[in-house]
């Protein structure tokens, strides 16, 4: 495997590299951070993160798309995933400052791009950047685009590596006023969701049952949580998801996906935005997903959310996990220190801890 000196230039900035099976590097800048994660010269994971209160908005956002655009292109990575956080009153400010960085790539000017409120700690502008890359040299084919068959917009990427196929599907959303009040607008959409997603991953060749996970982002969440697991259950039910009786009560973690269910506004009025990964195994050497449980908390089915606390993706090249959302929850399902913000954040570092020694990761 190349070294990182090969594979970024000197004007990268100030970088710190682990000595691990993944590499790591650290762009400081006087706005922001870049940090990026190599696992394998396969997997790409990228964060941008503003730290500068001043920074003008357009200006960071097309700096820092120029800086992960310095690295990309050179090392035949193409961009499976991307996110970006912000306050929706700069939405069109950032999405128009980073179209015109990426125009020259079409890898990129053509990936789906979820938008969600994450507003920065000052409380305005861009927050930060996640991308996750793929070596396409490495894969089995050719990162493929899927597009919704209805209105053929552009909703994710497909691929194969080790005889699996992966597919990302993000930026799945519904503004449609179907109902008679606010509620049962929400409710409705989240059910068309749920089925934009089943529908398209039928086209590319998956079921909802090859979900491993799930990232959601939920308008006004605390005042329809309640609601929004029940279609949730009802819309994976239908799927072939919903647990039977006797997985209830051997022990075993449920086929559920991984899933981060937080709130996170967007300028659509959608009830909800959602993106997904799934894993299609295509023959005996597939990737081994196994669903995680987590001895300090109850698994999340049990108080009536519908996803497993992580998942393990055991690849040809290295181990993948994704953690579920986490919080300071008890066995029981409730909060615990409600009023205590350090106390919380301290017992959900414990939880993730406990889910993850079993897997001998930290």
């Amino acid at each position: 495997m190349e070294s990182l000196s090969s594979k970024f230039s000197n004007k990268c900035g100030k970088a710190t590299v682990s000595k691990s099976t993944v590499e790591r590097l650290i762009i400081s800048r006087q706005d922001y951070d870049v940090h990026v994660s190599i696992c394998a010269d396969l997997f790409w994971f990228i964060i941008a993160s503003v730290k500068n209160p001043i920074a003008n908005v357009d200006r960071v956002t097309d700096s820092i798309y120029k800086e992960i655009l310095s690295v990309i292109p050179r090392n035949n990575i193409i961009p499976v995933h991307e996110r970006i956080f912000c306050s929706l009153d700069t939405e069109t400010t950032i999405k128009n400052a980073r179209d015109n960085a990426v125009s020259g790539l079409d890898s990129f000017r053509t990936q789906p791009l979820t938008i969600v409120a994450g507003r920065p700690l000052w409380g305005e502008g861009l927050a930060g950047i996640q991308i996750w890359g793929l070596n396409e040299s490495r894969l089995q084919s050719s990162i493929m685009e899927v597009s919704d068959s209805e209105t053929n917009t552009k909703l994710g990427k497909t691929w194969v590596l080790n005889g699996n196929q992966f597919i990302v599907l993000q930026n799945l959303m519904d503004s449609s006023q179907i109902g008679n009040s606010p509620e049962e607008f929400r409710e409705n959409q989240a059910d068309l969701i749920f089925e934009k997603a089943n529908r398209t991953l039928k086209q590319a060749g998956f079921s909802y049952k090859n979900v491993v996970r799930t990232w959601i982002y939920i308008s006004r969440i605390l005042d329809w949580y309640n609601s929004f697991n029940i279609v949730r259950n009802r819309k994976y039910a239908s799927f072939g998801l919903r647990p039977t009786s006797s997985q209830e009560t051997d022990g075993a973690p449920l086929p559920l996906p991984a899933s981060t269910g937080i709130q996170g506004e967007n300028s659509k009025e959608s009830a909800c935005v959602m993106d997904l990964l799934a894993i299609r195994p295509t023959n005996i050497n597939s990737a081994v997903v196994t669903h995680l449980t987590n001895i300090k908390q109850k698994d999340a089915y049990k108080y009536g959310a519908a996803f497993s606390r992580g998942v393990c993706i055991k690849h040809d090249e290295c181990t993948e996990i994704q953690v579920s959302g986490t919080a300071a929850i008890d066995r029981s399902g409730k909060s615990m220190y409600s009023d205590d913000p350090a106390a919380q954040i301290s017992a959900t570092i414990d939880n993730i801890e406990a889910l993850l020694a079993p897997l001998k990761a930290s």
